[in-house]
């Protein structure tokens, strides 16, 4: 490859480039893997025990007078990004007794 032909991925992802596409994914994958990619997950998982312990989860307010399966079916719709990424991530919270 010609010096030339440099690119900063950083700066300019394009399709000619010739790297991986696993190298802009969060976290990346297979041997490219971040190393803290386990740790990550499992303080997630950690923090989110945490909440449901304390908390009730329950429905926004916008989606209360719409049938349970509309709500579900809003609650539980994901996009897909660079990441999956929830489309409607909004909840109430109710301190539990």
């Amino acid at each position: 490859m010609h010096v030339s032909y440099y690119r900063s991925i950083r700066v300019n992802i394009d399709h000619t480039y010739p790297r991986y596409f696993y190298i802009v994914l969060a976290f990346s994958a297979g041997s490219r893997s971040c190393i803290g990619q386990r740790f990550s997950l499992t303080e997630s998982v950690c923090i989110l025990a945490s909440i449901v312990r304390r908390y009730e989860i329950l429905v926004p307010h916008n989606l209360q007078s719409k049938p349970h399966e509309q709500q579900k079916k809003e609650m539980l719709h994901w996009t897909q990004l660079v990441t999956m990424t929830p489309s409607h991530p909004h909840v109430r919270l109710r301190r539990r007794s």
